[in-house]
């Protein structure tokens, strides 16, 4: 999958207008996401293989934030799709489902951000 398909182009360069134009404010919020969101994800399918429904809900809708802001739309989905699960007490292999989802599309959207560092 092509980066452009990953990433909400949009949501890339409403964030790359915020800075100087050498990309740099951009590439420091890309720096940040994949620090901050690999350590997430590892608790988050924790949190699924266990089942503390309560973890998952938490690291999910800060994944989600986090994703929402870097323009990692499919992972966005993949999170809400995940807290909706737990909120309806879906039975615990949907929520390992659900979070291995999260964590396909979080690879495929750290790749991308990090080819355009």
């Amino acid at each position: 999958m092509a980066s452009e398909e990953i990433l909400d182009r949009e949501a890339l360069d409403a964030l790359r207008s915020l800075g100087p134009d050498d990309g740099s404010l951009l590439r420091e919020i890309i720096d940040l996401f994949l620090a901050e969101s690999q350590p997430d994800s590892v608790q988050l399918q924790a949190a699924c293989a266990s089942d503390s429904r309560d973890e998952v809900a938490r690291l999910a809708h800060r994944l989600k934030g986090m994703c929402g802001n870097v323009g990692a739309t499919h992972v966005e989905r993949a999170c809400i799709e995940l807290e909706r699960t737990v909120r309806d007490n879906e039975p615990h292999d949907a929520v390992v489902e659900a979070g291995a989802l999260v964590e396909r599309e979080l690879q495929a959207a750290q790749a991308a951000l990090a080819q355009l560092r």
